[in-house]
């Protein structure tokens, strides 16, 4: 087992680069690897600040190229489950803060059933 967890951001708003990314990078058990956004403008400036070497505008791509052992995803919640569908179908530990009143709340439900997780606190969560 390596002695720091692979995490990458996806999205680099202001939350992710107001408390995300600092966090990861104070943390000596993770190593931010990788950030991820759909604006290309957004994700170079945040990996310059942040001294992040690889970034990318596809979470697919990133999926494929990366080796990963988890995701903090960070983007409008909306996005969310697209943008964790695919972390969570790789088997990554993924961090999304989502509200409970998210119109996609069923779907999350149902796909997390899925993939045997509906006991994780998001899933469970009222």
């Amino acid at each position: 087992m390596p002695d720091t967890a692979r995490i990458a951001v996806i999205g680099t708003g202001w939350w992710s680069t107001t408390a995300h990314i600092p966090a990861l990078q104070a943390n000596p058990n993770a190593d931010l690897v990788a950030l991820a956004d759909i604006r290309a403008d957004a994700v170079e400036k945040a990996a310059r600040h942040f001294g992040v070497e690889r970034t990318y505008t596809d979470v697919h791509e990133m999926l494929a190229r990366e080796r990963l052992d988890g995701v903090v995803i960070a983007v409008w919640h909306a996005a969310h489950y697209e943008a964790a569908r695919p972390c969570l179908e790789q088997g990554l530990h993924t961090v999304l803060e989502n509200h409970g009143g998210s119109p996609l709340r069923q779907q999350w439900i149902e796909r997390l059933e899925e993939l045997g997780l509906l006991d994780s606190p998001v899933a469970a969560a009222d």
